[in-house]
């Protein structure tokens, strides 16, 4: 049976961590698209309902008050069903970056197992790439 440390040599490891390392920023960077796209969404359904309120208040003294708020309903119901999906891939992109964050301390871990003395001259790869 050959040791761990014979099957995957220190450069492979080197690779590995950097390559986890980009995947990890990657998702932490679309993460926070998502969160942006989900604050900026809050914001226009906090204005649709001002202005479907306004409708609703100002009912008898215009004409079109049904297209009017049919229209703002349906606004409000596609700028919903933004946010509910910007919410999931902004899940989706969290829940891949803790997996990655688990995986590169797996691999560290793995590595001082191995080649600690290496590890320790790289000083880790410098924790950037």
């Amino acid at each position: 049976m050959t040791k761990f440390s014979e099957t995957i040599s220190f450069k492979n490891y080197c690779a590995l961590m950097l390559v986890l390392r980009k995947e990890h920023q990657d998702y932490l960077r679309k993460a926070g698209e998502y969160g942006q796209l989900m604050s900026d969404t809050e914001r226009e359904l906090l204005a649709l309902g001002q202005r479907r309120s306004h409708v609703l208040f100002t009912r008898p003294k215009t004409g079109n008050y049904d297209s009017d708020k049919i229209t703002l309903d349906m606004e409000i119901g596609l700028a919903e069903k933004r946010l509910r999906a910007a919410e999931r891939d902004h899940k989706k992109y969290i829940d891949k970056a803790k997996d990655t964050q688990q995986a590169i301390k797996l691999t560290e871990d793995k590595i001082n197992e191995h080649y600690r003395k290496e590890w320790r001259a790289t000083r880790g790869l410098l924790k950037k790439y």
